[in-house]
């Protein structure tokens, strides 16, 4: 069943890149909302970050730097997305 369940979701997301690639006008309309969307997510997953290091204590190196990896690419999409 699981399996079955992964496959439906991966046939579904290369007909969605499919889609993208013949009609690419009829998938643009929805760019400025997607580049919001993923910042945000972006933000979240970095602020899940921190409340991880203030409740577990100070993470090693990685933690870190996917933090700030996280923060850029978020600030960077919201600058596309403003400049749009």
């Amino acid at each position: 069943m699981a399996m079955i369940l992964i496959v439906a979701v991966a046939v579904f997301f290369f007909s969605m890149g499919m889609v993208a690639l013949a009609r690419p006008e009829a998938v643009l309309v929805y760019c400025s909302g997607v580049l919001v969307v993923i910042a945000v997510a972006l933000y979240g997953m970095a602020a899940g970050r921190l409340v991880s290091a203030l409740l577990e204590g100070v993470p090693g190196f990685s933690p870190w730097l996917f933090l700030g990896v996280e923060v850029g690419l978020a600030s960077a999409l919201l600058g596309a997305w403003y400049l749009g």
